[in-house]
């Protein structure tokens, strides 16, 4: 075949494969719709709502000064998230929180489709989007309202413009790369992990002398650190701690006893995480850029920087126990990016054709049967009869104690105290072994007019995030003589108000 038709054939297949991903993107987003307008947040969704919503009406930041669950909502939590669903919630109400995520995954898949494509020829960019939409991951997410869809999203930005500038040295892609690196420090803690590996790739430029790299990578860190340093700055300036979680705070028994030290997780929840929700794609796409390494294309290959990232990021989690699944979606298209490039450079373009072929099919199969994500994640109908029943039958300015309900204040708009170690002042005297009369006074010392107790969450020894059977029997003897009363029941859940 001449030169110049192999072109034009090239071209046409490679907007025919951009069309199948879009028309697939849609598909998916039309079945996403549907799912997210069944959402009723729940727990963790409740607490980045109410700060949100907080943030709307306070029509700026809310830092240290708003109350929340018992303690104070510090800054110290990254406020991108909640900065753009508050600007979301004033301007079309309660509706933006539950579409976000899908707004932010669409944007993802319109930069890979049809965004600044240099990295990537039209086939490999829709194989890279194919590959997000076999990811039940990536679907699950896109309609949980939590900040993983749109940490994958900056973060994207922040490699894939890196990879430009480093490949092209334009300074434009050094700046955007900068100021979405910037950015990620303000979406997620993994920002700061992220911008720190940059910075060691800047030192290894100065060792290494090699200029044009050396200048790329000063704008990118450069430009993150500045824009980092405006929440940065901040947060440490009032003594707060930016790395939430991260170290215990000046209650380190209940710390301890909330991050379950007791409990060992497996070192390899990493990979089963991938496994569940990836299946063996991501396993393949992992395990090609290696290959290419393996080669003698390994001195041809452009993107060493990313496959270390990605390489120390996998280190990073696999030490941290504390991992769940969403924590590892911002790596999907990083993944999904370097084992589509490698896989043209050790098949050429058949091998290109194949993948695409196999993630496609993985896709189709994905999107087809996917089931409603949404429905495992809302909460349980004995707690949204509860919710109303606390809503219909307590005062509005009720202060309730119980354990893990952060979602019981967004749904009834009522105030909870609950045991957790990141409060300023958790009510762990509530939850430690002692008499009936020592228990009641410290329930009137905290102004408690209301206790949900929830018999799943019920324990032989006292605990921060569980009720002990001492407790229970306590409460028994309130009620037997008059100090509390029992008020209503859904299923597991039972409502006693304290005299």
């Amino acid at each position: 075949m001449p030169e110049g038709r192999g072109e034009r054939t090239d071209q046409w297949l490679g907007v025919v494969a951009l069309v199948i991903a879009g028309v697939l993107t849609l598909i998916a987003g039309v079945r996403l719709i549907g799912f997210a307008g069944t959402s009723i947040f729940f727990v963790d969704e409740c607490w980045h709502a109410l700060v949100a919503r907080m943030m709307a009406d306070a029509k700026g930041l809310v830092t240290s000064t708003t109350e929340m669950m018992a303690g104070r909502f510090h800054m110290d939590y990254p406020p991108l998230f909640h900065l753009l669903n508050a600007a979301g919630y004033r301007w079309l109400g309660s509706t933006s929180l539950v579409y976000f995520n899908l707004v932010v995954a669409a944007a993802l898949l319109a930069l890979i489709l049809i965004g600044p494509g240099r990295l990537l020829d039209p086939v490999q960019r829709a194989t890279v989007a194919l590959a997000l939409l076999a990811a039940p991951l990536f679907a699950m997410y896109s309609i949980r309202f939590y900040v993983e869809m749109l940490t994958a999203a900056v973060f994207f930005c922040s490699w894939w413009w890196f990879a430009l500038a480093l490949r092209d040295g334009r300074r434009r892609d050094a700046v955007i790369a900068g100021i979405a690196t910037g950015l990620l420090v303000w979406t997620k803690q993994t920002g700061l992990l992220v911008l720190g590996l940059y910075g060691a790739f800047w030192a290894w430029t100065v060792v290494r002398g090699n200029r044009a790299h050396r200048v790329t990578a000063t704008w990118v860190v450069g430009l993150a650190t500045i824009l980092a340093a405006g929440y940065l700055g901040v947060t440490m300036a009032r003594g707060e701690n930016p790395l939430l979680f991260a170290v215990p705070t000046s209650h380190s028994e209940v710390w301890e006893a909330a991050m379950g030290t007791g409990v060992r997780v497996p070192h390899g929840l990493f990979f089963h995480t991938l496994w569940a929700t990836w299946g063996v794609l991501p396993f393949v796409l992992m395990v090609l850029p290696l290959a290419v390494l393996g080669t003698n294309r390994r001195r041809d290959y452009p993107y060493g920087p990313l496959l270390a990232l990605l390489g120390i990021l996998v280190v990073v989690f696999l030490i941290d126990r504390r991992l769940v699944e969403r924590h590892t979606l911002f790596l999907l298209p990083l993944l999904a990016f370097l084992g589509v490039d490698a896989l043209t450079r050790l098949g050429g373009r058949r091998g290109t054709w194949a993948g695409f072929t196999m993630i496609l099919l993985a896709a189709v199969a994905h999107v087809v049967t996917m089931p409603n994500y949404r429905v495992n994640f809302n909460p349980s109908r004995d707690f949204v009869e509860m919710a109303r029943t606390i809503a219909q039958r307590t005062p509005p300015d009720a202060t309730i104690a119980s354990v893990w309900w952060v979602e019981l204040r967004y749904h009834t708009g009522r105030r909870v105290l609950w045991p957790l170690p990141h409060l300023e002042d958790p009510p762990v005297e509530l939850f430690s072994e002692q008499s009936a009369d020592t228990w009641y006074e410290r329930l009137r010392a905290r102004g408690l007019d209301y206790l949900l107790v929830d018999d799943r969450y019920i324990s032989e020894q006292p605990s921060v995030v569980t009720f002990s059977r001492r407790t229970l029997a306590n409460l028994d003897v309130l009620v037997q003589d008059g100090r509390a009363q029992p008020i209503a029941r859904a299923g597991p859940l039972r409502l006693f108000q304290v005299r």
